[in-house]
């Protein structure tokens, strides 16, 4: 073999080496990059659905607190029609339904 071969063999390794392993840093370095943008995505998309729940849990206590409404004034009406009070069950409706209409119109 010539004189210089192995020194040159061995420096070829030697840089095949380094290359391989700047590639693989760098690819490395592509995929945590992606890995990160993606995580941010989906912490955006959870915060979102968070709040969304949180908007849906508003609601149905909404409703919750109207049902619980409505069923008492069902009960006072029926009060006042099993007490032979037509006029007071009148007048009571009347006024439910202006404040409900007042709620209608908004403030």
């Amino acid at each position: 073999m010539p004189e210089g071969f192995y020194s040159t063999a061995l420096l070829l390794c030697l840089a095949a080496t380094l290359a391989c392993g700047a590639a693989f840093a760098l690819v490395y370095g592509m995929q945590r990059l992606y890995v990160l943008h993606r995580m941010a995505g989906l912490a955006r998309q959870s915060r979102h659905l968070y709040r969304a729940l949180q908007a849906e849990m508003h609601d149905i206590e909404a409703l919750r607190l109207a049902q619980h409404d409505a069923r008492n004034e069902l009960v006072v009406l029926q009060g006042f029609l099993e007490r032979d009070r037509p006029e007071e069950a009148a007048a009571y409706l009347e006024e439910l339904l202006r404040r409900e209409q007042g709620r209608a119109d908004g403030p």
